[in-house]
């Protein structure tokens, strides 16, 4: 077990450098948990992400386990633990869906190679980095939580990338913290991110907001959420694209694409 330093918030809407935000942010005062060195495998000749992840308790692991078997309804789950997956904590550990989406990225370099990228709800930042190891010109890191900001830059730097990753405190649903300089980007990437109607619309918001003529966004989704046909009207009434690019028995990978260009 190791303790964790005082928390230095990050301003919502800052943009800073891996390496900043590395040294800048870090864990709640006093708090105490285990965690791992959590190695994942990109694929023949592609090498590995090697990142800091949070080990599930075995109350965590029944319940993802009980949801997957069908024991558990995703819907009650939810209801009944919400709060033990929202808020500060949930992303410090590395889900099915960022491990899929960084394994896609690197076996398909073509979607982020020289362009801008930015993840959102990045957690430990599993997907962006793959998407910077893939050639991406620049990553810009996304969540809310300032504890997953100083995890996932802390892995940006073990995986010698910083130099192309940024990060910054933003809530999706609240404009306010979008930062002031966020440039257009070609494509956003997200992994377990539609979790609820209101998370939806605002990311939909934000795609329409960020995106590129002809930009795209590359969501992938656990089969067992139940928004997705809500995702999709979401996108087709902002003009986008909504089309299942892969599928397996587990997960979706969904590709968004713009239909026209942003108002000027």
């Amino acid at each position: 077990r190791v303790a964790l330093a005082a928390i230095v918030a990050a301003d919502p809407g800052v943009v800073r450098g891996a390496a900043q935000a590395a040294m800048e942010i870090a864990m709640p005062e006093g708090f105490e948990e285990l965690w791992e060195d959590f190695k994942i495998p990109l694929g023949p000749n592609k090498g590995e992400i090697v990142v800091q992840s949070r080990v599930q308790t075995k109350e965590e692991q029944e319940l993802v386990e009980g949801v997957a078997s069908g024991t558990h309804k995703a819907q009650d789950v939810v209801s009944e633990h919400g709060e033990r997956f929202a808020g500060t904590g949930n992303g410090w550990q590395v889900f099915p869906s960022s491990i899929f989406l960084a394994q896609f990225l690197s076996q398909c370099p073509s979607f982020v190679k020289d362009k801008v990228v930015v993840e959102v709800g990045c957690g430990m930042g599993v997907a962006g980095i793959a998407a910077a190891k893939a050639g991406a010109k620049e990553v810009l890191m996304l969540d809310k939580d300032p504890t997953v900001l100083g995890l996932a830059a802390r892995n940006a730097v073990d995986n010698g990338v910083a130099d192309r990753v940024k990060m910054s405190e933003v809530d999706w649903t609240d404009r306010a913290t979008w930062p002031k300089s966020l440039k257009m980007c070609d494509i956003i990437i997200g992994g377990d991110v539609l979790y609820n109607e209101a998370v939806i619309r605002g990311l939909v918001d934000f795609f329409d907001e960020v995106l590129t003529d002809q930009g795209r966004a590359i969501v992938v989704d656990p089969r067992e959420r139940y928004y997705r046909n809500y995702f999709r009207e979401q996108c087709e009434a902002a003009n986008f694209e909504y089309k299942t690019m892969l599928e397996t028995p587990e997960l979706f990978l969904v590709n968004i694409l713009r239909l026209r260009a942003p108002d000027a």
